[in-house]
């Protein structure tokens, strides 16, 4: 029964994949409405503008109003990410970064304050996987899988 059971699920994955090989080939990026926004997997997005430290880069700022005009545009709703693996230089300077938990209320004084924002959190990963089969690969990939997400 087992045996019968396990060539019955064979047939439709090998169905399944043979006709994923065919599709595949003629799935690319025209195959998206001209206005489609890679990247995006929902009606907001996230992004980071880093700061400039000899002051306003105007061709900056006219890029980051482009682009939340589109998003604004499309239906989308923009989120700046203030931190995003960059601390503003004075709460680094400051404390260390977020070394220190005094910069808690710093950093949220001066979101609420300069950007009139809110606090929030942002999960972000990565999956590995790896290089070879080889042991050391092995080892090295259970790693950073426990690095990420073993805690």
């Amino acid at each position: 029964m087992a045996q019968s059971a396990r060539v019955l699920l064979l047939f439709p994955l090998l169905l399944l994949a043979a006709s994923s090989l065919t599709s595949a080939a003629a799935f690319n990026r025209s195959s998206f409405p001209p206005d489609f926004i890679f990247g995006a997997g929902s009606a907001a997005y996230q992004y980071e503008a880093g700061s400039l430290a000899g002051g306003i880069n105007k061709k900056g700022v006219e890029f980051y109003n482009n682009l939340i005009n589109e998003l604004l545009a499309h239906g989308m709703k923009p989120f700046i990410t203030l931190f995003h693996f960059d601390t503003p230089q004075g709460l680094e300077n400051k404390y260390g970064g977020f070394l220190s938990p005094n910069i808690v209320d710093d950093y949220r004084d001066f979101a609420e304050a300069q950007q009139k924002g809110s606090i929030g959190i942002t999960l972000a990963t990565n999956w590995f996987k790896p290089f070879t089969n080889s042991k050391a690969d092995l080892l090295a990939q259970q790693r950073s899988l426990d690095f990420m997400f073993g805690w």
